[in-house]
């Protein structure tokens, strides 16, 4: 009861240290013979209980240690911090697990819950799409290696795991496929090569992982596997080599692997002089970089070289570095930014790929 003493642990079984001959091994349905012998069954038999003047007979003491032993070496086993894993013969015995039950998983790393009455599916090697078992909880990490072109389908203790990791050189696009659990795991994408892997279900949608990306965040809702990044915000983009340093919104958009930047009536903010020839500005939050330099976006009108206007393209580098190449100009150089004068970053839509 709440507010109750603890009550003394059990630390060992009831006649651990006794001769295997005092006690009994209690069988589970009621033995012929000797009448006056325990089951599981029928517990001690009514002649047991009869006096014996009547014909009763005594119980057996080594029935006591056989049935207290079993029992307190469960709840010693319990007080241990002991749980229990999958029992096939306890499945068959008791018509599977029920709706709700909990079971440790083989490897020490955390519990299975049940999602099925009478389950009677090993959570640790029927796979996670068919055993009707979820982590509960789990610790560690499971590492995929050897990626090359060929789908992996996870198993049930590799995607029980909070943290997934995927190294391999890559020559054609690859699939991890996730169970259907609600579930959320954090993804860490360490392949090479020019192709992009994919977090997904087997019927579902997914995410595809950046490469490079550190612990990049996935949830699954039961049937498809989404990002945890926010799909839409905005930033603040600060032009770097401009005398003022002047500083602009810019607002995204993420689908899927897809990143669309685009600006508004602020954006015109970004304007100054300077004696660079190089317009960048910078702010990318660290989960919009791509993995490898992404240029040749657009050809945008508006922005401003040495006081004209000119026609600018679009790039973000590895380090989300956004820059603007003047593609022509008028009253200044064609093909590259005035090293001296007024600027500005023109307005921009444009969409790139994480990978």
């Amino acid at each position: 009861m709440p507010g109750s003493p603890t009550p003394p642990l059990i630390q060992i079984a009831w006649a651990n240290g006794a001769s295997p001959s005092y006690v009994n091994t209690i069988p589970l349905t009621a033995p012929t013979s000797p009448a006056y012998a325990a089951s599981y069954q029928l517990g001690f038999p009514p002649i047991t209980m009869t006096a014996q003047s009547a014909g009763g007979l005594n119980p057996d003491g080594r029935d006591f240690n056989g049935i207290l032993n079993p029992i307190t070496a469960n709840l010693a086993a319990l007080t241990g911090g002991q749980g229990y894993q999958f029992n096939s013969t306890y499945a068959t015995a008791n018509g599977g697990y029920a709706l709700g039950a909990i079971l440790a998983m083989s490897n020490g790393a955390g519990y299975w819950i049940n999602q099925v009455s009478g389950n009677s599916n090993n959570p640790d090697t029927t796979a996670a799409a068919s055993s009707g078992w979820s982590p509960l909880i789990a610790y560690g990490v499971t590492a995929v290696t050897g990626l090359t072109n060929a789908n992996v389908t996870l198993t049930a203790p590799q995607a029980a795991m909070p943290v997934i990791t995927l190294a391999g050189t890559l020559t054609g696009n690859v699939q991890i496929i996730f169970p259907t659990w609600t579930k959320r795991w954090q993804v860490v994408n360490n392949t090479t090569g020019a192709f992009s892997v994919t977090c997904i279900t087997a019927a579902g949608t997914g995410v595809i992982i950046p490469q490079g990306s550190q612990y990049w965040p996935i949830v699954g809702d039961g049937t498809n596997i989404l990002s945890e990044f926010v799909q839409s915000g905005s930033f603040t983009a600060t032009g770097v080599g401009f005398t003022t340093s002047p500083t602009g919104t810019v607002y995204f958009s993420i689908t899927g692997n897809q990143i669309t930047l685009y600006t508004g009536n602020d954006f015109a903010l970004l304007s100054g002089t300077s004696n660079n020839s190089i317009v960048t500005l910078s702010g990318l939050p660290s989960y919009l970089i791509p993995a490898r330099f992404q240029g040749g976006f657009l050809c945008i009108y508006g922005g401003v070289n040495n006081g004209s206007p000119v026609w600018t393209s679009a790039s973000i580098d590895p380090q989300g570095v956004i820059s603007f190449g003047v593609l022509s100009s008028f009253g200044g150089g064609v093909g590259q930014w005035t090293p001296s004068g007024a600027k500005s970053c023109p307005a921009f839509s444009f969409t790139y790929s994480l990978t």
